[in-house]
């Protein structure tokens, strides 16, 4: 868009919500990483270099979806998992419009815009970004991680298939229950 200018300073409210939606975004692909590991019984300096192959968080999440969907034993465990899937798959693909946005004001009325690059998880736009849709996005990435420590913490999955890791791995560990 022609009339749109380069961002020079955004309020406080916008920097905060961007921060917390890259600070949440981080501690997401941490917590992805370490589900594939646990998932694929790897300790995290066997596991590192499995996640560090996969280009983007995006994919990551979708392997992670292919190693738990068949080690779930009913439709509600799977529909369970369908839903922090598309959480996760929702969540990353806004924090990383956010994250590699560019950022600019319209002219006429000052609105604060987002050009979006082209990647795995967005198409190129230009769209507005008011404080109220950021404030949703930063909401969806909190919920999105949480949801996928809480699909861990109370799913069974199949006996011998947990290895010997602690879920979460930043808390107090408990372990996954098998049968």
């Amino acid at each position: 868009m022609t009339n749109e200018v380069p961002v020079v300073g955004l309020s406080a409210e916008y920097h905060i919500a961007i921060g917390v939606i890259t600070v949440n975004g981080a501690i997401m692909d941490q917590l992805v990483d370490t589900a594939i590991w646990m998932v694929m019984k790897l300790p995290p300096e066997r596991g590192i270099t499995i996640t560090k192959l996969i280009a983007n968080t995006s994919r990551k999440i979708k392997f992670l979806r292919d190693l738990v969907e068949p080690m779930l034993e009913n439709d509600q465990l799977k529909a369970d998992f369908h839903d922090v899937f598309s959480k996760l798959k929702s969540a990353q693909a806004n924090r990383s419009k956010i994250v590699h946005a560019k950022w600019l004001f319209k002219h006429d009325d000052l609105s604060v815009h987002i050009e979006v690059p082209a990647s795995d998880e967005t198409q190129p736009a230009v769209e507005a970004m008011p404080l109220s849709q950021l404030q949703r996005y930063m909401t969806e990435t909190v919920t999105a991680h949480t949801a996928l420590e809480e699909f861990f913490l109370r799913v069974e999955i199949k006996q011998g298939t947990t290895g010997e890791h602690s879920w979460p791995p930043r808390f107090e560990g408990r372990q996954f229950r098998e049968k």
